[in-house]
């Protein structure tokens, strides 16, 4: 019985084999579909390494911080944040204005109260933060 299953998958994989290039196992050829051809198999893991590529520089373009919000400028969209010290951009504690990417995310906010936040270096080299929230 051993040998009978040995044999079959042996010609199993010997058919799969003399299928003519480019075929699928049933014997269509896909070079003629739209989008389709031989090697796209091996496609979307060229692009799985490019998006991890793209995740990696986004991870260490984004920087934490934690502080008092001192005042909000709702119609500017913008914060002044007396932070302590940010390692990743080599920062001491100190007071700046920040400019918030997307304003709604102050609607919750007051000033005097503690604060966590991302922020990555925008248009023209200034830190914008992209997240704030109160700090837990």
């Amino acid at each position: 019985m051993k040998t009978l299953y040995s044999a079959l998958a042996t010609l199993a994989v010997v058919g799969l084999l003399a299928l003519p290039a480019g075929a699928d196992e049933s014997g269509h050829h896909m070079e003629g579909m739209p989008g389709m051809n031989a090697d796209m198999g091996n496609r979307h893991m060229e692009g799985a390494s490019d998006m991890h590529g793209d995740m990696e520089k986004y991870r260490s373009d984004m920087h934490q911080g934690k502080g008092k919000l001192n005042s909000i400028d709702l119609e500017k969209g913008k914060v002044s944040i007396s932070h302590g010290p940010i390692k990743s951009v080599g920062w001491p504690a100190m007071t700046m204005s920040f400019k918030v990417k997307d304003k709604a995310q102050l609607s919750k906010l007051h000033p005097g109260q503690q604060v966590e936040f991302e922020m990555m270096k925008g248009e023209g080299g200034q830190y914008m933060i992209t997240h704030i929230k109160p700090a837990r």
